[in-house]
């Protein structure tokens, strides 16, 4: 799959107004999974999807269903790492990432707030009150740790 039919197909998946929860919590888990990263990366990445997969500001219990990539359609694993690390802007607000946080990738392509928001409009639809109201401060820019507030 080219990286512009991967940006097309993730355009149309945010235009559908489909959570996209379950693609970005499969996309971290992949590339989360890949030894060759750096292991604070892969950690950094572990808790995000832990937390914000689950509307949480912090790790809880997993409760969200695996993509299977061994059934999946061939390109799903490609398009799933390119979501996260490539080459090209950040998939919300197709600026140019450039963190220079400690512990990231140096090709991650988001900001780190547009990847809390993503996951905050999924919660405020599908949350409990609980999870609306981490979203609610989340897009009011009052919940986004940096990487380094994990690790410091």
């Amino acid at each position: 799959m080219t990286f512009q039919e991967q940006s097309d197909l993730f355009k149309a998946l945010q235009q559908s107004g489909m959570p996209l929860t379950p693609t970005l919590n499969s996309a971290l888990e992949h590339v989360a999974g890949d030894k060759s990263m750096n292991d604070s990366f892969r950690v950094l990445l572990w808790l995000w999807r832990r937390s914000w997969g689950n509307w949480y500001p912090f790790a809880v219990k997993d409760n969200h269903r695996r993509l299977n990539l061994s059934t999946a359609p061939p390109g799903t694993a490609e398009f799933l790492t390119e979501l996260i690390i490539g080459n090209g802007p950040c998939p919300r607000c197709n600026r140019n990432s450039d963190s220079k946080e400690p512990g990231l990738h140096p090709n991650f392509r988001w900001h780190i707030s547009c990847l809390a928001k993503l996951y905050a409009a999924d919660a405020i639809t599908s949350g409990n009150q609980k999870q609306r109201e981490w979203a609610q401060a989340v897009l009011n820019d009052a919940e986004i740790p940096s990487p380094s507030s994990y690790t410091s």
